[in-house]
């Protein structure tokens, strides 16, 4: 029926294989959040602080 050779269920050999590419990219997204999260916390805190100081000149001068 199949050109290769299966080893065991070939339902069960599917579902293997389907769990470790699932597992690999976890891993893989996993990796990429923890190395872009620095840089994305660091230029919301920017626009979030320039937004303050917008809002705290506009209150000192009053308009």
């Amino acid at each position: 029926m199949f050109p290769f050779a299966l080893e065991g269920d070939p339902m069960s050999v599917i579902s293997t294989a389907v769990s470790n590419g699932l597992q690999t990219v976890q891993s893989n997204a996993m990796s990429m959040i923890g190395q872009v999260l620095p840089y994305g916390l660091g230029i919301m805190g920017a626009i979030l602080a320039v937004g303050i100081a917008i809002k705290a000149f506009k209150k000192v001068t009053g308009k």
